[in-house]
């Protein structure tokens, strides 16, 4: 507390210190909305990466397919740490609501208490027995948030594993990329060949392993 703040009635500190809370909440609020905006721009840079590396590898452009598939990964990569952060802190910011709500409601029944006349030792037991209460609670609070660190180093080591490498994301690629082109077939080939959608997939395999010896 500064000089200035001495001079200040209990009254208008109080509606100051509110204030500010408004100010800071609105501003955590925010930086959550930020967090969850880049992890959908994150998203939105993850299928594009995706799409294009399809249409790369249907050119016959493995090179720049393979490249597209290193852009996928890593937004993968970033949005899943971004997204466990936005959950983090959207569970903090919810916590620290229900703290000033708390010392809302507490301010409140003090002010009852005053007016009703109620006895301050009943009270103080009351409240005495509230915060022993309270204090359990925080208690077992903490041990959850430590098994949740303890669970999130976990994940961040296992993340690498996690997220599919370039090899098996190649192999998902062309599967996708034979499929497409498979498909291409004419109604009419379809039904003379009475061939189902393996034999699609597996023609265009061979039309998709062509196109890339030709383009090499």
């Amino acid at each position: 507390m500064n000089l200035r703040d001495l001079f200040k009635t209990k009254r208008r500190r109080e509606r100051e210190r509110a204030r500010r809370a408004r100010r800071a909440f609105s501003e955590a609020r925010s930086s959550v909305k930020s967090m969850k905006d880049r992890a959908s721009s994150l998203k939105r840079d993850r299928d594009k990466a995706w799409e294009e590396a399809k249409e790369y590898l249907r050119n016959g452009q493995r090179s720049a397919a393979q490249r597209q598939l290193q852009s996928w990964r890593a937004a993968e990569v970033l949005g899943t740490k971004v997204e466990m952060k936005r959950w983090v802190s959207e569970q903090l910011l919810t916590k620290m609501e229900m703290a000033e709500s708390d010392q809302d409601v507490a301010q409140a029944f003090t002010v009852l208490t005053r007016i009703m006349k109620i006895d301050p030792e009943q009270v103080d037991n009351v409240f005495q027995k509230v915060q022993d209460l309270m204090s359990d609670q925080l208690d077992a609070d903490n041990v959850w948030e430590e098994a949740y660190r303890r669970e999130m180093v976990d994940v961040e080591n296992l993340l690498p594993e996690a997220i599919p490498s370039i090899d098996e994301l190649e192999k998902q690629l062309s599967d996708e990329v034979a499929a497409a082109i498979g498909s291409e077939q004419t109604v009419v080939d379809s039904e003379n060949d009475g061939g189902g959608s393996q034999d699609r997939i597996a023609e265009g395999r061979k039309r998709l392993k062509e196109l890339l010896e030709s383009d090499t």
